[in-house]
């Protein structure tokens, strides 16, 4: 009989082995799972990141178009003013001469 009691005791740690193996498995199925799920929302995160660099990458570039434009206006501005002046200029002459001729005459 000690025979038979030796291969219920292998037969139990075999079963205890199996129950082991198999209550591993299990849990590194929900590893497995939780690894797939923590990938997936880093990858949301990158590309939500990604997506907010290319936003502030396109902002800065429309900043400076805008600095740009705003420049060229200041300029162009300045080219009015100068034109405004040497017109101003030119018709106070003219105002003068036109006086100067209403005395002689």
């Amino acid at each position: 009989t000690s025979g038979a009691s030796g291969d219920d005791e292998i037969a139990a740690a075999v079963a205890e082995a199996r129950a082991e193996t198999a209550k591993a498995t299990q849990q590194l199925g929900k590893m497995r799972n939780a690894a797939q799920h923590w990938k997936k929302q880093h990858d949301k995160v990158k590309a939500d990141l990604d997506a907010a660099i290319q936003a502030r990458d396109k902002a800065v570039a429309e900043a400076h178009r805008a600095i740009e434009r705003s420049v060229e206006c200041q300029v162009e501005a300045a080219r009015w003013n100068v034109d405004a002046a040497t017109a101003n200029v030119a018709a106070a002459d003219a105002e003068k001469r036109a006086e100067e001729m209403a005395a002689e005459a």
